[in-house]
């Protein structure tokens, strides 16, 4: 089963990748950031495969950088991730991006 996760910030998603990847489910992690930028690095602990990581960094970018939390940027990512999905059986997504991915 090819299992994908959607999240824009961190939260506890990064934890269930990583156990999707641990037992060869993860298909996708779709992030706006997942490594070192600015001063964070939000990867320590994981060890999830740059292959099965997809990131919007125009989205890091705004939520890092300029600290906004506009519904519009949540809306972008996940157009992002709708565009990008393919094969995926299941897609693990949460509140503020969901309804694209949905919709897709």
């Amino acid at each position: 089963m090819k299992i994908s996760v959607a999240v824009r910030t961190k939260f506890h998603a990064f934890q269930l990748a990583q156990q999707l990847q641990n037992r060869g489910a993860l298909h996708k992690l779709y992030t706006s950031f997942y490594g070192k930028i600015l001063s964070k690095d939000n990867r320590i602990g994981f060890d999830i495969p740059p292959h099965k990581v997809s990131q919007n960094l125009i989205t890091s970018l705004l939520f890092y950088g300029f600290d906004t939390q506009n519904y519009s940027i949540f809306q972008y990512f996940g157009r992002c991730v709708a565009k990008q999905l393919r094969d995926e059986n299941l897609i693990i997504t949460f509140p503020m991006i969901a309804l694209p991915i949905l919709e897709r």
